[in-house]
């Protein structure tokens, strides 16, 4: 480390976890770069739903966009109608989406969903997949 960042470092880092306290996460799960969390089929449309136990998070997915179904468990309105990447979660809610993806991607280079807050980011509300010819079809629960 160069030596104008080493008094900097105790300062530095994830702020996650506290005692007897775990990261946050999404299904309970904080980010593994060392875990694939779902397997989608490419060309396949499945149902995802977005559930914010206790928080907002601007959800968002890699590898493809969906159209929201349900947002805060309502129809959303029509200027809402188009192709998205990423949807609002909003405390307590449960959203809907709609999803497809074309492109594979392999346990080498999964995509990943995760929320766009970095500190959420970087304390593991993140999660990865990959999208294969022959995946079990799932509609995936995430609980943000």
């Amino acid at each position: 480390m160069p030596e104008h960042f080493s008094s900097l470092a105790p300062t530095l880092g994830n702020r996650c976890y506290g005692k007897g306290q775990i990261a946050m996460g999404i299904n309970d799960r904080p980010m593994d770069m060392n875990s694939i969390n779902e397997v989608v089929y490419t060309g396949k449309y499945e149902i995802w739903r977005v559930i914010s136990q206790d928080g907002t998070y601007p959800f968002h997915v890699h590898g493809g966009s969906y159209r929201i179904l349900k947002q805060m468990g309502e129809t959303p309105p029509d200027y809402v109608s188009g192709w998205k990447d990423m949807i609002y979660a909003a405390p307590g809610s449960v959203s809907e989406l709609l999803v497809k993806f074309d492109q594979k991607a392999v346990s080498k280079s999964p995509y990943m969903y995760y929320c766009h807050i970095l500190k959420h980011e970087d304390c593991g509300v993140m999660g990865q997949f990959t999208v294969e010819d022959n995946a079990t079809p799932y509609s995936a629960p995430v609980a943000v």
